[in-house]
């Protein structure tokens, strides 16, 4: 499930049901069901604007958004999506995994979505993040299968003409977003931040495995959505965290990765059934 708002969650993704915050005339948080017609799990959800918003998941389903409705739109491969994010919305990228466990990205030109090149396509990689500062500098996360296990972290990055491999970092990242483009976080089982020139590890500001990871600006505070974790409410900023008065649980359901030929099926990353945010600020981080 999909929540257009404050909050996200992909409690009932397998449903493939989106919600909408209709709220706007009461002030109040109002959620209302919106079909998307389809049963593959939803995993990601991007846009531009209220009246813009693509939601992507498990087979390649890819739905747009006008504001009233979602419709079904052909996303060029019946992979996995696993995150989206664009410099425009004439210009979206979109990056997964096949059912072999190799990295997959698609593009959206204004017109279409096509399956663009990947840097070291045969290489077992599980694409779960994308972001940029613009569309010659964007950045992609995946786990990757390095001496027989997946503890790696493919880190890529295009630089407006072709994807290239960054670095490889020794832990399971998962999450990735930045405020510029010598401020970018990588986060999972632990930490990273790439400053311009390199990546290196980063202080961790919280305890456990982050999935996801979200921000306002270089000064302005973090969120991250994690699991199996203790969250403790010193490590909230309750100034410059737009989320930091928010608690509670949200519900989600673990993924089944796909094989690799004669490789150990990757264990996925610790997604237990209750989700929690998180938020610092990046003054304390």
């Amino acid at each position: 499930m999909l929540l257009q708002g404050d909050a996200l969650s992909n409690d009932g993704a397998a449903t493939g049901d989106a919600l909408s915050n209709d709220g706007a005339a009461t002030g109040k948080p109002s959620w209302k069901t919106l079909p998307t017609f389809t049963t593959n799990r939803l995993r990601t959800v991007w846009g531009t604007a209220a009246d813009n918003a693509w939601a992507a998941g498990d087979g390649g389903v890819l739905f747009h958004y006008n504001g009233n409705q979602w419709s079904a739109v052909h996303s060029g491969t019946s992979n996995s999506i696993r995150a989206l994010w664009g410099s425009s919305a004439t210009d979206i990228w979109g990056v997964g995994t096949t059912s072999i466990s190799t990295p997959m990205i698609i593009r959206y030109n204004g017109k279409k979505w096509y399956v663009a090149a990947s840097p070291n396509a045969l290489v077992p990689t599980i694409y779960s993040a994308v972001w940029g500062t613009g569309a010659d500098n964007v950045w992609a996360i995946g786990l990757t299968y390095v001496n027989h296990s997946w503890q790696h972290t493919a880190v890529v990055h295009f630089n407006g003409t072709f994807w290239e491999t960054a670095a490889t970092l020794p832990s399971r990242l998962a999450g990735l977003w930045g405020s510029g483009p010598d401020d970018i976080r990588a986060v999972g089982a632990a930490s990273y931040h790439y400053d311009g020139k390199s990546w290196g590890k980063a202080p961790e500001p919280f305890f456990g495995s982050s999935q996801q990871l979200w921000g306002t600006a270089a000064e302005g505070g973090l969120c991250s959505i994690a699991g199996s974790c203790q969250l403790l409410d010193e490590r909230s900023s309750d100034a410059t965290c737009r989320h930091g008065q928010l608690r509670g649980s949200l519900q989600t359901h673990p993924p089944k990765e796909p094989t690799v030929g004669s490789a150990p099926s990757p264990r996925h990353l610790p997604q237990p059934s209750l989700f929690a945010p998180t938020c610092w600020s990046s003054k304390r981080y």
